[in-house]
């Protein structure tokens, strides 16, 4: 049976500053951290894209999900 790997995003804190950021991992390649959702997931595809793995239906609701919160919020100002 084949080992399926899969692309991951997580809201995790930033290192350089008190703010949160996205990071995206799969098998065989470095962590990438991004500072929004929408760059997340256009690097998300990216890497889909380039490894053939799968990207995970959680992944991507969640990072729609930051986006469409982010542009609501923005929205209200």
């Amino acid at each position: 049976m084949e080992k399926k790997n899969f692309i991951n995003a997580s809201l995790v804190k930033s290192n350089k500053s008190e703010g949160m950021v996205w990071m995206i991992t799969t098998e065989g390649w470095e962590p990438k951290y991004c500072k929004n959702a929408a760059a997340a997931l256009k690097y998300a595809f990216m890497l889909k894209k380039s490894t053939g793995n799968y990207l995970s239906r959680n992944t991507i609701e969640a990072l729609k999900f930051a986006i469409a919160s982010r542009k609501k919020q923005v929205s209200t100002m």
